[in-house]
């Protein structure tokens, strides 16, 4: 993932794809989240994710960090906590979910980012995007 002055990163991907990559995909989002870049910018989100409660929730949610099962409000803190700063590896959790039987899910990261690059390689659950509903 790159980030940058948008006619900056509108050219990197030509240029990408003038040299021969299969895909260079525009995220369109603001920042580029998830990278240890933001730390230095990021403590007062870390620390107001601290600072308050957060219940257990109804159902349970998957890492996409490591792809443990989260099933407290504890884990979910950390979790929210780890989203600012750490690399997510969502071809991991999405295998994950297909291996737990999961057929269909909603994609509602930053303007549908998961459900496009997910279509590089075949799935076997359905990816459905806010656009979708």
């Amino acid at each position: 993932m790159i980030s940058g002055r948008a006619e900056a990163v509108r050219r990197a991907l030509e240029l990408m794809l003038a040299e021969g990559a299969i895909k260079a995909i525009p995220f369109g989002t603001g920042i580029a989240y998830h990278h240890p870049i933001l730390a230095n910018y990021a403590r007062e989100y870390v620390d107001f994710c601290g600072s308050i409660p957060y219940r257990d929730p109804d159902y349970p949610i998957l890492s996409a960090f490591d792809n443990r099962i989260l099933t407290s409000g504890q884990e979910i803190m950390l979790e929210n906590q780890r989203n600012v700063m750490t690399p997510i590896r969502w071809d991991l959790a999405l295998r994950k979910l297909e291996e737990l039987g999961v057929t269909a899910f909603y994609d509602v990261s930053a303007n549908g980012a998961v459900k496009k690059f997910s279509r590089l390689r075949s799935r076997k659950c359905k990816i459905h995007s806010l656009q979708d509903v």
